[in-house]
């Protein structure tokens, strides 16, 4: 599934061989982890680990994908992130 976090930081890494894993980002409110691995039907890449207390919201992979299918302005915010993944 996706996350939604809505309350607290969460820090997004990426694993190595060596065991050390690498920081990739820091997540907090209002922030959605995990959409891209959902959207192209991959593992996901990164592991998450709460840096502070941490509400989230687990949002399964059917409803999740209902979701985009049915709501162009879901849809379209999603396009925009995985833009901003691309130009990154």
């Amino acid at each position: 599934g996706a996350y939604l976090i809505v309350e607290g930081h969460a820090d997004l890494r990426h694993p190595n061989p060596d065991g050390a894993d690498t920081l990739v980002a820091t997540v907090g409110a209002g922030q959605l982890v995990g959409e891209l691995g959902l959207i192209r039907n991959v593992p996901r890449a990164l592991d998450m680990q709460a840096s502070t207390d941490l509400t989230s919201l687990r949002i399964g992979a059917e409803e999740f994908l209902a979701v985009v299918e049915h709501d162009a302005a879901t849809a379209y915010k999603l396009l925009q992130v995985v833009a901003g993944y691309v130009g990154s």
